[in-house]
This record gives structure tokens, C-alpha cells and sequence, in this order.
């Protein structure tokens, strides 16, 4: 009697086990945590159908002004991009990425644009004095409004030259 009981707890134990697992995949468990709080899939996102990617970050990019903040190097090379007077901090704001941040800057800066009239153009009313009623705009049409002699090809041409640019200046930097 005592081995059909072991027997009958291991049979359910391991069918509990398989039937919790999926359970756990879903919500984005299935490992120990370590401390800091950095478990085995840490780093990772779950996708809609509930598997781990670890391709996908799990935390969400920092913001442009946080990233400034935490490289001096890459601070001072906006700083020179950007209107005197204003800080790189500033000038990011209404970004949401850094990356689409210094896309911009460099594209202002090659086509000689003023930046702030750049990013108004492209984020909008967020970031436009009160009286302008600007909607956003892909940069390329930004970059169209303030410089139509650039044409469609030079503006797409001149915001992959900025991304070159600004993929090149955030290497070695931490965005997440």
C-alpha cells in the first residue's frame, strides 16, 4: 500500500508541475530571483503568446534627459549641436527615445536647420510655442517643411546620415 501511495503523490506531483508551468509562462515567471531582482529571464519580454523573447527587453528604454544626465561624453557632444543657452536636457524633451533625439539634432545640424524649428515641425504641439498649432510629422516631412529644396530623396537621405550618426554616438551607452 505504501509504494501505490508514493506512486499516486508522484503521478500528481508531476502532473501539477506541468499544469502550473504554462501558468507561470504567461506571466512572465518561471525562474528563481536572484538579488537584485534579476532572475534567469531577466532581460527578457514575453510576447503575447506568453513565450519568452529574449530578444525583446523587459524594461523600457530610459529617457533621453535620463541618459544625458548619466553620459557626459555623449552631453557635450549635444551640447555643441543645440542652441546656445539651452541645455541637451531641454532639447530632448517631447522625445521619447534617445536615438530619435539625436537623429534630429544631427539632421538639423547637417542641413542647417534650426533644431527647435526641427523638432517642432516633427513632435508638434507638445513642443511648439503656444501660438503655432503644429501637428507632428514624420522628420523627413519636417525636414520637407523647413527645407522643401532638400527634396523627398535629400530628406530621406539626410535623417539615414543623422541615424549613422547618432547609432554612432550612442555606442557603449546604456539606454535601458
Amino acid at each position: 500500500m505504501t509504494k501505490s501511495l508514493a506512486l499516486s503523490l508522484t503521478i500528481f506531483a508531476a502532473a501539477l508541475g506541468l499544469a502550473v508551468q504554462p501558468v507561470q509562462a504567461q506571466r512572465g515567471g518561471g525562474g528563481t530571483v536572484a538579488a537584485g531582482g534579476a532572475g534567469p529571464t531577466a532581460g527578457a519580454a514575453t510576447s503575447s503568446s506568453g513565450v519568452r523573447d529574449t530578444n525583446i527587453p523587459s524594461e523600457t528604454e530610459k529617457s533621453p534627459d535620463v541618459i544625458l544626465q548619466a553620459n557626459p561624453s555623449l552631453n557635450s557632444k549635444v551640447q555643441a549641436l543645440i542652441p546656445l543657452g539651452m541645455t541637451p536636457q531641454e532639447a530632448s524633451q517631447g522625445y521619447k527615445e534617445i536615438a530619435d533625439f539625436l537623429t534630429a539634432v544631427h539632421a538639423a545640424h547637417d542641413l542647417g536647420i534650426p533644431f527647435l524649428q526641427l523638432r517642432c515641425a516633427e513632435l508638434g504641439g507638445k513642443v511648439c510655442p503656444p501660438d503655432t498649432h503644429t501637428k507632428s510629422a514624420k522628420i523627413e516631412n519636417a525636414i520637407l517643411t523647413l527645407k522643401p529644396d532638400a527634396g523627398k530623396d535629400g530628406a530621406k537621405q539626410a535623417v539615414k546620415a543623422a541615424k549613422q550618426e547618432s547609432k554612432s554616438d550612442l555606442q557603449g551607452v546604456k539606454v535601458y
